[in-house]
């Protein structure tokens, strides 16, 4: 065999894009896998129109359901009001805080504070469910819903926005309120 026999069975057939060169096997497998993929697709097709069968209300597809609609949570524990008292007169400055949830709170270890971080450390208390607690800045002597931070001014800014924060006894954020005087 020369050089130019070998060449002339790797190039394909003028005009047939190498289907003569393919041999028996191999031209029956690929009409095989073509006639078995169309064949597919026209049962696809038939199984389609006689599920619309004409009828302008076809059977629907199946779709996964959409969730539910939910409802904001209401926050375990959440900052009511932010009484801010005149420069002059703290005593009836306090932040009002609510137990919103079904469980009593131990609060030890959390803390209120103002955007310029002064803090107020609850001692221990409980704060029970469905109940409210007052945090006064003036002196005091806590009680069942009354806590008092023993300070000698006010905290809560009255001259310009503030936020208070309380976070729990981890540093985590349980609620925050901003207000404008």
């Amino acid at each position: 065999m020369t050089e130019q026999d070998d060449e002339d069975k790797t190039k394909p057939a003028s005009g047939d894009g190498g289907w003569s060169n393919l041999g028996v096997v191999a031209r029956v497998t690929i009409v095989g896998v073509i006639g078995t993929l169309l064949l597919g697709i026209a049962g696809l097709i038939l199984e389609l129109m006689d599920r619309f069968d004409g009828d302008p209300s076809p059977t629907p597809l199946m779709l996964a359901p959409e969730p539910a609609a939910t409802e904001t949570p209401v926050p375990a524990v959440e900052i009511v009001r932010i009484n801010y008292a005149p420069a002059t007169d703290q005593s009836n400055e306090y932040v009002e805080l609510r137990n919103n949830s079904s469980e009593s709170l131990p609060l030890l270890g959390w803390r209120l504070e103002d955007k310029d971080n002064h803090g107020f450390d609850f001692p221990e208390f409980d704060f029970l469910p469905g109940t409210s607690i007052k945090v006064w800045t003036c002196k005091g002597d806590n009680g069942p819903s009354d806590l008092f931070w023993q300070r000698n001014s006010p905290v809560w800014n009255n001259d310009r926005p503030d936020t208070a924060t309380l976070r729990d006894d981890q540093g985590l954020i349980v609620a925050t309120r901003t207000y404008e005087p």
